[in-house]
């Protein structure tokens, strides 16, 4: 009986579900329009309906999406629903030529998409990159009833935008180089739902409520980070998948991924905040203003509340999104496993110089002739058999509800989001790769030191299944999934250019289930048959294992990477007393994080804050571990950090000092605290221990008893000391002059003729107006530096950094060297400087919008105060970009051909350059602007006035046309009348008042009548 009213029930909630559920039907025609969606390049795009952004879809689980789509285009076109299991269906993905042929230009085509799931999806072109071009919307499917509570939901979907069509690019990717190289990199703008991401809308907050935030990365190319400061962020779901919640402090999404995640607003309207919205990718140079883009947007809890600024830690600090600790809501242990896949991404250079990628054995591209859904419904039992669908289809079948592992190694130093369609993954593990796997270029040597520190992490308990998921550099991930969904899906990249270059694969999910259960509809079929492409047989649409004219697969060069070497560096390694010293700071830092912050990971954050490069300047692997000295500097910051709670915004500076200097620094020697006040430094090869000195003289005296290479730093030279360096070196006459007389205040790269060096002058940015001088002398027995504040010290430290971990792997001379590391770290100086100015621009522009903090405040006295900072930091900006349009003298220098240097380190140099003063073009516009902003306010402000003072003026002179009629009565009736209290002297007695009080009477009616009048007609009202 229990049984018949279970399936009754079941019956019952079947017919309530199909009774709520509903056909969304939608239009798309696609087609072409001209757009400027980044405030800077007017270009062609691929819209909807003639416009662009596309309207985000909207649907509740359980309807069926009806997608038609006309085609407009030149080519042909397919949309993908990123993240949905089209099981059942596997003809509806849409990934072109591999479950479908292009819809043809001029036709259309309906999707039928069942939203068998709840969550945060999005549509996309899967053709020819259409997406990059902007074909993609937000997909939201809707649960009937949320598994949490919330008052409200907000969607922000983020894109990166590059001033080229993706198909010219495209192929340019895949064109032959003549080094084998890619293709150097282009810096893509942030949209934001659609619009550039510097004119975002509020958000709007009530004191506390609940609010799920979506949020999409559309991007092609590069990745997102998502922060409110001074709000927690609470995931709910990962690509769709419900989880338990995983409270962060900002999400990071690789291209594809999704999260939502609910935020609790404060209890108070006291004050408004900004969101922050980054765009960034750590695989092209970092140049601030370009890579990364840094995004605000305002929080608002009240209309009149002030904007509370939160000083933003540094990144490491924060607690980011990290699937591999997510726990799936409703899920279990990972599932048991009957087979296990191993594939690796690896790069692959052709002999005809193309710079191609492979997820298997050889590059993937998309099949030519016939589908490989369609091979896979027509071959009988040869659809088992992986060979039919053609060596680049890297086809691996699954069997049936067979249980799989893949292990995916990421061998190469370029992050991949990986994206497999259809199937949801479980992420049971990550770690580090083999090192003796790991792809380096060839010609590049990099040490096992160089690596980052990885630690294996695993969830085998309760493991989050994605659909995206990401693979760092030099890590691996375990996967786990069954065979339920019968369909040939690919597994890809989702960065295009890797995709577009192979970096992909085809899971051929049951074929044997799916020529029993699906059927291709004949609308699909037609569509083939116009394009001339063929609906079945093997890939090249024959019968068997005929594959006779499939393009050949390309073959690779030989020898075009290596595995990873360790090379000889001058530096002698720590020895045991500062390892255990080095291991005692970790140990105290992670005790003061762990007690004093409660961070769970202290011992993690420990590790990747001691063992860091730069920690402000950009993120960089940790190249060796750190020694004694810099511990001492890094744990004193950081004791400051673990007691406050938080980094103030002079605490980078601190860090980046620390670590830029003592990481050269330290490897020569263990500094004393006591000598960090000498001017002078001498460093040689053969011995540890770096001198300091106070005076010249005892420099020189040491210097002359050293034998072999040795290294001069030198603060504030007076000019008897530059000709004393000059004396001992034998120095040309003109170089102690261009040193002492600050080269004229240029910057250059020279060799005198008759001479062994090389000398380049350069100029650094000052914290005020000045230009700071700084000088490097180099040869192939010693190096002098010369600089005037610690800017010039920190160049000078990182060059010698450089030239223990670079200069042999360069092969060039070690003066030329040193010439070239000069050159590049002068323009890597300046980022800080850039960084900062991007972000007091953007403060600026933020704040000329925001109205007066108090009511009572004084208008005129806070923009006034606007005004000046503008100015302010105009002027400095002005000075750095004169800086950095003064650098391309020293490249032309170094192209000399008495400078044989590499090609691609001065192209590295030149981009950087050209990077560093497109911000400065970026960052003025930004200014000008807000400058333009403020300007009109102020004008507007004083309209405003001016108009105000007109009004009372006006209503002086009404009130002044009142008293018009009075004065003519007086002075008709007024002469020679007694007034009250008027005093007769000759009779002794008041006179009769009648006269005065009929001139009163008129004068009272006239004032009134006239007041009357005025009120009528408005003339004193506001």
């Amino acid at each position: 009986m229990s049984s018949i009213l279970g399936v009754l029930a079941l019956l019952l909630l079947c017919l309530v579900q199909s009774s709520l559920a509903e056909y969304v039907r939608v239009d798309w025609d696609v087609g072409y329009v001209q757009v400027n969606r980044d405030g800077y390049i007017n270009r062609r795009a691929i819209g909807v309906n003639g416009a662009l952004p596309i309207a985000p879809v909207y649907m509740y689980h359980g309807d069926t999406l009806l997608l038609t789509v006309r085609n407009s285009l030149d080519m042909a076109t397919t949309i993908h629903a990123h993240g949905l299991y089209q099981n059942g269906s596997a003809y509806m993905d849409g990934a072109g030529m591999v479950t479908q042929c292009g819809i043809p230009p001029g036709e259309s085509f309906t999707y039928r998409i069942y939203a068998e799931q709840v969550g945060t999806y999005w549509l996309h072109g899967h053709y020819h990159s259409q997406n990059a071009d902007g074909l993609r919307a937000p997909l939201i499917i809707q649960e009937r009833r949320p598994a949490y509570e919330y008052d409200e939901e907000m969607l922000f979907y983020l894109e990166d935008w590059y001033p080229t069509e993706a198909v010219p690019k495209m192929k340019e990717v895949l064109a032959p180089s003549a080094n084998g190289l890619p293709p150097p990199p282009t810096f893509p703008y942030g949209l934001i739902n659609g619009y550039n991401g510097n004119d975002t809308k509020p958000i709007r907050f009530r004191p506390g409520g609940r609010y799920r935030i979506r949020v999409i990365n559309m991007a092609t190319t590069e990745w997102w980070k998502f922060t409110i400061p001074g709000h927690k962020l609470e995931v709910i779901e990962a690509d769709g998948v419900v989880s338990h919640p995983h409270v962060v402090d900002g999400l990071d999404l690789a291209p594809g991924q999704r999260y939502s995640a609910i935020v609790t607003a404060h209890d108070t309207a006291e004050f408004n905040y900004m969101y922050n919205c980054t765009l960034y990718a750590d695989f092209v140079p970092w140049i601030p203003g370009m890579n990364p883009r840094h995004y605000l947007g305002l929080v608002e809890y009240h209309p009149d509340a002030p904007v509370k600024h939160i000083a933003t830690p540094d990144d490491r600090l924060l607690k980011w999104t990290n699937d591999i600790e997510m726990r799936a809501l409703g899920g279990g242990p990972a599932m048991p496993v009957d087979r296990y896949i191993e594939l690796t991404t690896r790069g692959y250079v052709t002999t005809d110089r193309r710079n191609l990628r492979e997820l298997g054995t050889v590059p993937y591209v998309e099949p030519q002739k016939v589908p490989t859904l369609f091979t896979a419904m027509s071959m009988g039992e040869l659809a088992s058999d992986p060979r039919v669908y053609g060596p680049q289809s890297q086809a691996i079948v699954i069997p049936h509800n067979q249980r799989v592992e893949i292990l995916l190694k990421n061998v190469q130093s370029l992050p991949h989001p990986m994206h497999q369609h259809s199937v949801p993954l479980q992420i049971v593990e990550r770690g580090p790769v083999d090192p003796s796997e790991i792809e380096i270029a060839r010609g590049i040597n990099v040490s096992a030191s160089d690596l980052p520190r990885i630690t294996r992490r695993t969830n085998y308990e309760n493991p989050m299944l994605r659909d995206t998921f990401n693979v760092p550099p030099f890590e691996y991930v375990k996967l786990r999934f069954q065979g339920t969904v019968p369909g040939c899906f690919v597994h890809h990249c989702h960065v295009q250019t890797h995709f577009v270059a192979g970096l992909a694969a085809t899971f051929v999910v049951a074929p044997e289930v799916m020529q029993r259960t699906q059927r291709i509809p004949d609308e699909m079929l037609s569509m083939c048959a116009r394009q001339g492409l063929k609906t079945e047989g093997n890939a090249m649409g024959n019968w068997g294992y005929d594959l006779e004219g499939l393009p050949p697969v390309p073959t690779e060069q030989p020898g075009s990477f290596q595995t990873l070497t360790v090379f000889y560096s001058p530096f002698k390694e720590m020895d045991r007393s500062e390892a255990r010293r080095s291991d005692d700071a970790k140990e105290k830092l992670a005790a003061l994080l762990r007690a004093e912050l409660g961070r769970s990971d202290a011992d993690d954050l420990a590790s990747t804050l001691l063992f860091t490069k730069y920690a402000s300047s950009k993120p960089v692997d940790p190249p060796h571990p750190v020694e004694s000295r810099a511990c001492d500097w890094d744990t004193k910051a950081l004791n400051e950090l673990a007691c406050t709670g938080t980094i103030s915004d002079t605490q980078p500076t601190t860090f980046d000092r620390a670590n830029s200097e003592h990481t050269a620094a330290a490897k020569l020697s263990v500094v004393d605290v006591t000598e960090l006040d000498r001017r002078i430094m001498v460093y040689r090869d053969d011995v540890r221990k770096a001198q300091r000195f106070g005076h010249m003289p005892e420099a020189l005296a040491a210097i002359r008893q050293m034998k072999g290479w040795f290294w001069m730093d030198i603060t504030d030279a007076t000019a008897q000391e530059v000709e004393e360096v000059g004396k001992q070196l034998q120095l040309h006459p003109l170089t102690v002059e261009d040193i002492q007389e600050g080269a004229m205040g240029r910057d250059k790269a020279q060799r005198m003729a008759d001479s062994h060096y090389v000398l380049v002058t350069y100029r650094l940015l000052g914290p005020l107006a000045e230009e700071p001088f700084a000088a490097v002398l180099s040869s192939h027995s010693w190096a002098v530096t010369f600089h005037g504040d610690e800017g010039g010290r920190e160049v000078s430290m990182r060059m010698l950094d450089r030239m223990a971990n670079e200069q042999k792997a360069s092969g060039l001379g070690l003066n030329e060297f040193l010439a070239f590391a000069a050159v590049d770290e002068i323009t890597d100086a300046m980022t800080r400087a850039a960084a900062e100015m991007e972000r007091a621009a953007a403060r600026l522009d933020s704040l000329v919008m925001q109205q007066p903090t108090h009511a009572n405040s004084d208008f005129y006295t806070e923009k006034h105060q606007l005004l000046q900072q503008l100015g302010l930091l105009r002027r400095r900006l002005l000075l750095l970009w004169r800086l950095m349009m003064d650098k391309p003298e020293i490249i032309r220098s170094l192209q000399h051909r008495e400078f044989p240097l590499a090609h691609l380190l001065l192209r590295d140099v030149e981009d950087h350059v050209k990077g560093l003063c497109s911000l400065c073009s970026q960052v003025e516009s930004v200014l000008s602007r807000a400058h333009a902003n403020l300007m009109a306010q102020l004008s507007l402000k004083a309209n405003r006035d001016t108009h105000g003072a007109g009004l009372v003026s006006s209503r002086w002179l009404v009130l002044v046309g009142l008293m018009l009629p009075m004065q003519l009565v007086t002075l008709a009736f007024g002469q020679n009348i007694v007034v009250p209290w008027n005093y007769v002297q000759e009779t002794g007695a008041f006179d009769t008042l009648a006269p005065w009080l009929g001139i009163m009477g008129c004068i009272l009616a006239f004032f009134f009548a006239g007041l009357a009048f005025a009120w009528h007609r408005n003339y004193l009202k506001v």
